[in-house]
């Protein structure tokens, strides 16, 4: 029987089809549940009960309870639980949109929820869940709701997507014939939708090609690492010798000693990896905490109460306190305008143009180092004025 996690997450297959130590890795140090993650497993409930036809009036009371308190938990993610219903309502209606024109080609149509997906045939002992199946006509939809707003994720030769749809073919291509597989991103909150098509053959492939034998690399080499961008979300990037490995050593050595200063190429190497190295700081730090505080003795360094700043313990009792002791509000109580981002959000994009359009402006941006790729253009600097 297997166990009560997969082996190979589909969620992190990116990282483990790159790096195969990365599976023991994060054996080793289990990660935790984020406030993001939190978020998204209440969105996804959500998602769940409105497709399976429960009625804005009749939610799950625990359900919408839960997301409320959420919200009020973590005032940091500045969002609340109206904004879920909105987002996840417009995802509603693009999935039942999908649904009711795969009904209008083949009247049996099939639409499954939270559906859990095998793929050990490729994998052994490895599953998903996958928010969303269509099974019509001949073709499967795999759909995967993705809450985040950091950056858009696209479909394509997506290794987390191609997998869910491996399982729900394998699991259900006994009970329907099924020709085409098409996997769908959506995020609602970037307004982003994200698909590919392959045939049953092309995806089938794919699994034999690649999942099997990086699966069987991971079984032979499970203490192989590699450093790369697949390093941002493993628990334990702070402790892994290739991630340090790649974050610290990039300058040529060959370089005569006499050149003291990076040459334009290192300066190149060293912005690639500004992102990695920032990120791999904080993880190096972090678990070094963890160790010292596990009685770990790092040479050198030791544990100190970091700076607090004060804070009142309850506002209206202060508030009372000052009133009583004959400070007027006005003096207590300062009265500040919503931040340009909260306005708009209060008022909505085109009401606030038409308001307080007059009185906004964009100042340009500060000057920063961006890669060849990114699609902003160029700006001009004294230097290339001179130049040219």
């Amino acid at each position: 029987m297997p166990g009560e996690h997969s082996r190979l997450p589909a969620s992190s297959a990116t990282r483990w089809l790159n790096c195969p130590g990365s599976v023991k890795m994060c054996e080793l140090f289990p990660s935790e549940s984020s406030i993001y993650a939190q978020e998204g497993t209440l969105a996804h409930a959500l998602a769940e009960s409105l497709l399976n036809g429960i009625p804005s009036g009749c939610r799950y009371r625990n359900l919408w309870s839960d997301i409320w308190d959420f919200y009020e938990n973590h005032s940091e993610l500045d969002d609340d639980g109206a904004a879920m219903e909105k987002y996840i309502e417009s995802y509603v209606e693009y999935v039942k949109e999908l649904f009711d024109a795969a009904k209008k080609e083949d009247a049996s149509a099939i639409m499954l929820t939270e559906q859990r997906v095998d793929y050990g045939e490729y994998a052994r002992d490895c599953w998903g869940t996958s928010d969303v199946i269509i099974i019509a006509n001949k073709r499967m939809t795999v759909i995967d709701l993705k809450y985040g707003k950091g950056v858009p994720v696209d479909a394509p030769n997506n290794p987390q997507l191609r997998l869910y749809a491996l399982g729900a073919w394998a699991g259900y291509k006994q009970i329907y014939e099924v020709e085409k597989i098409t996997t769908v991103i959506a995020q609602p909150r970037l307004s982003h939708i994200s698909t590919e098509t392959l045939t049953a053959d092309e995806l089938r492939t794919w699994g034999e090609t690649v999942i099997l034998p990086a699966s069987k690399r991971i079984d032979e080499h499970p203490d192989e690492c590699h450093s790369g961008d697949w390093c941002r979300f493993c628990p334990g990037a702070g402790a892994c010798k290739a991630r340090a490995k790649e974050c610290t050593d990039f300058v040529d050595e060959e370089e005569p000693k006499e050149l003291l200063t990076l040459t334009p190429e290192e300066l190149a190497k060293c912005l690639d990896r500004l992102d990695a190295i920032n990120a791999w700081t904080k993880a190096v730090n972090d678990y070094a905490l963890a160790q010292a505080l596990d009685g770990l003795a790092i040479p050198g360094y030791k544990i100190v109460e970091g700076r607090a700043v004060r804070k009142y313990t309850d506002e209206r009792e202060v508030a009372k306190a000052a009133v009583a002791a004959g400070y007027e509000e006005a003096l207590i109580y300062e009265r500040k305008l919503l931040t340009l981002s909260a306005m708009e959000k209060l008022m909505g994009k085109k009401s606030f143009t038409e308001v307080c359009g007059a009185y906004v402006e964009k100042p340009q941006g500060k000057p920063t180092l961006a890669p060849e790729s990114d699609p902003r253009p160029a700006t001009k600097t004294a230097a290339t004025d001179f130049n040219d």
